[in-house]
């Protein structure tokens, strides 16, 4: 597929956790990309950057790189945690300590 025909749109699972005083971190985790920012909107903006980034780059390649690195997800069991964390912030009442956690979607062209 040529990189300038139009392609459909996916969007890609995406979680962030931190505290705007001591800053954030953000991981796509369809592409195994990761930030830092100070706030959540600046991981954000952050991620969809290197996201929109990386996928630009991976169309530009040959279709066996291109599908080897659109298909390059995190770990499973990285998965998971982030899974159970989500899941124990949600049942939990507000901690003093600020962790908080978000979820998230990028849509970028693939």
């Amino acid at each position: 597929m040529d990189p300038s025909e139009d392609m459909a749109t996916v969007s890609f699972r995406c979680i962030a956790e931190g505290c705007d005083d001591r800053g954030w971190q953000a991981i796509c985790l369809d592409l195994d990309i990761a930030v830092e920012g100070r706030t959540l909107a600046d991981v954000k903006t952050r991620l969809n950057a290197a996201v929109a980034s990386y996928v630009q780059e991976a169309l530009k390649l040959p279709e066996a790189d291109r599908c080897r690195l659109l298909n390059r997800h995190v770990p499973f069991t990285l998965k998971l945690a982030y899974a159970f964390k989500l899941f124990w912030h949600s049942v939990k009442s507000k901690s003093r300590d600020c962790d908080m956690q978000a979820s998230f979607e990028i849509p970028c062209p693939a």
